[in-house]
């Protein structure tokens, strides 16, 4: 109760220099490192290991009660989303702007796989002279 008041104020400061919101609350190994701050949203429930990377625009956050687990020496790049009582293994790259919400093991990596929806090709698009 004595820390509230200051963590409070970091708090603020936090919001009003790089529009992050990273709880007190979170159980953080050594070396977490943050190299673009900015927009980063960590929820106090969440546990993270040793020598995490998190990058810029990342939510890890809260779903029925529970929040991810990431082991250590994971990357989660620019934009990516992890939520729900899942766990991170160690050693994983989890790609820019992917949606995580189920286990991934240990050294894997996950990446937004591009699919194309529709194609149209070049022949289809130039009027026939006929």
């Amino acid at each position: 109760m004595v820390l509230l008041p200051l963590d409070l104020f970091w708090g603020i400061v936090r919001a009003l220099v790089s529009s992050t919101k990273i709880s007190s609350e979170i159980k953080n190994g050594t070396a977490f490192y943050l190299p673009h701050p900015d927009g980063v949203i960590l929820n106090g429930m969440c546990v993270i290991g040793d020598n995490v990377s998190i990058y810029q625009q990342v939510t890890i956050g809260e779903w029925w009660g529970a929040a991810p687990c990431i082991k250590n020496g994971t990357s989660i790049f620019a934009g990516a989303k992890v939520f729900g009582g899942i766990t991170i293994g160690g050693n994983c790259k989890i790609g820019a702007n992917t949606v995580i919400n189920v286990d991934i093991p240990d050294n894997s990596s996950v990446s937004v796989q591009s699919v194309v929806i529709r194609s149209r090709s070049i022949e289809n698009s130039i009027p026939n002279p006929d």
